[in-house]
């Protein structure tokens, strides 16, 4: 299966098939706690919840003109700005990230009525400059990204669940957003942060707040101490609502701060309580 934006730029003899560098705007979307999803579930209705989850998710992203690179296990990988060029493609996978926000909340609307469980999921967003070539062998091949772009999104998104928020944007993505769409959103400077591969430490936006639809962000913050009042870094802090089922862990900082972000539709009117590991 070759994606359409792939086909056509091949035939067209647009696209070296030995590869070239673009500038783009990579989206990692990972679901969270899968795997206990997997282990209290029926398979058949795991598999029935993923494929919902995937073709909403897909469609999100193909409207705002991306092009979904793999399906993963729970993850999307998704690039925008290639094969196809597009000037504005970080607003482009901004939008793509805000409307499957949307998309999931509705989504789990109708998971809720069903009785079936609901599903989080966060999103991490780097734009910069990526290889994007034909790889594989004779019988099958793949069109990918390579380069350190990708890995430095794939990265923040796997902090969006060590930092208690939804999505997670760098500051390269952040200043290519004209200031009109700068105003339009809440974004929280993160501390520098060290990821995996990086000597450097790396800055960060988190989108606190979707205000869109009546949805509602609860951001829970907990200061850890220890028996002297000090903070203590690095220890993880599981945070529990009484409804809903749900359970987001997050590490706390070098000043003994860890947070949590929950949807109002997600936990409803509940209790939310913070546990030491």
């Amino acid at each position: 299966y070759v994606a359409a934006p792939v086909r056509d730029e091949v035939l067209s003899g647009r696209l070296p098939l030995d590869g070239e560098v673009k500038e783009v705007t990579v989206l990692f979307a990972d679901l969270r706690s899968f795997t206990r999803l997997n282990e209290a579930n029926p398979p058949k209705l795991v598999v029935k919840l993923l494929n919902d989850y995937f073709s909403q998710m897909s469609e999100a992203i193909h409207e705002q003109g991306g092009l979904v690179l793999q399906l993963i296990g729970d993850e999307i990988y998704a690039v925008f700005g290639a094969p196809v060029d597009h000037p504005n493609h970080p607003t482009q996978t901004l939008k793509a990230a805000l409307e499957m926000n949307l998309r999931l909340e509705k989504l789990n609307d109708v998971f809720r009525k069903a009785g079936w469980p609901t599903l989080s999921h966060g999103i991490g967003i780097h734009s910069g400059d990526a290889l994007a070539a034909s790889i594989g062998n004779r019988e099958r091949q793949s069109y990918m990204l390579i380069g350190d772009t990708v890995n430095l999104a794939a990265r923040l998104q796997s902090k969006t669940r060590e930092l208690g928020v939804g999505l997670i944007l760098s500051k390269s993505t952040r200043d290519r957003l004209n200031p009109t769409e700068l105003d339009e959103l809440r974004l929280r400077s993160l501390e520098p942060m060290h990821v995996k591969g990086r000597e450097q430490l790396v800055e960060a936006f988190a989108l606190d707040e979707i205000d869109a639809d009546g949805i509602d962000i609860a951001n829970i913050t907990a200061l850890v101490l220890d028996a002297q009042g000090n903070p203590i870094p690095g220890v993880t802090v599981d945070f529990m609502a009484s409804l809903g089922d749900i359970t987001l862990s997050s590490r706390a900082d070098a000043n003994g701060i860890a947070r949590a972000q929950f949807s109002s539709s997600e936990v409803g009117i509940a209790e939310i309580t913070a546990t030491v590991g």
